[in-house]
């Protein structure tokens, strides 16, 4: 019991080191917005706004009623989010900073949940992808947030052999999450990188449409 105790904690430490080295290069470059204003045709967006163009031409209000639940549960410093035409419109406050913004607001966020026996190998390191018999967790739950912190609740109990979870985002990993004593609360361990931007994104949900910066 112990050796087995002693595998699952290297499986998961393994699996979260796996995940730093898989996400730091994405999500850097996700945080990295450039904008060449010599190149500008159109209207110039304010220092107080951040414009998210949606892909269809036309913003839907739900879109923008997500993101901003995202940017408020992220700590964010705005003071609304509408959807104004082809984009969604954040109204920053002073100071804000655009890019941790981006990060956060424009990923689809699918939301996938899955033990972590199904996402590490044999030799217990990570993998990319789960086993072609891997079954996501499906029962329902709700989101407990404070800060940067994160607890799942499920609608009812979960198997007694389920022990921890791993959270995956649009399919990649960003945490682990340890199911309690009464197998319906889960803390999450984000990764040091997905912090903050992944609780906003687990608090606020899934985006139906496409928008980009």
């Amino acid at each position: 019991m112990e050796g087995s105790t002693w595998l699952r904690f290297g499986a998961i430490a393994a699996l979260l080191l796996g995940a730093l080295y898989v996400l730091a290069p994405s999500l850097l470059a996700d945080g990295e917005v450039h904008v060449d204003a010599s190149a500008a045709t159109g209207p110039v967006e304010p220092p107080l706004q951040l414009w998210l163009d949606a892909s269809d031409g036309e913003a839907d209000p739900e879109t923008a009623a997500v993101v901003k639940a995202r940017l408020l549960a992220a700590g964010q410093d705005i003071d609304d989010v509408v959807a104004e035409g082809p984009r969604v419109v954040v109204y920053l406050r002073k100071g804000a900073t655009k890019p941790p913004m981006v990060v956060i607001a424009t990923p689809a966020g699918a939301v996938s949940l899955f033990r972590v026996e199904d996402l590490v190998d044999v030799e217990g390191q990570p993998v990319r992808a789960p086993a072609p018999n891997a079954a996501a967790i499906t029962t329902p739950y709700t989101v407990e947030a404070d800060g940067t912190d994160a607890t799942l609740v499920f609608s009812e109990p979960l198997a007694e052999d389920i022990e921890t979870l791993v959270v995956r985002i649009d399919g990649r990993i960003f945490g682990t999450a340890t199911v309690g004593d009464d197998r319906v609360r889960a803390p999450i361990q984000w990764t040091q990188l997905a912090m903050g931007g992944a609780t906003g994104i687990l608090v606020g949900g899934e985006i139906e449409e496409s928008i980009v910066r």
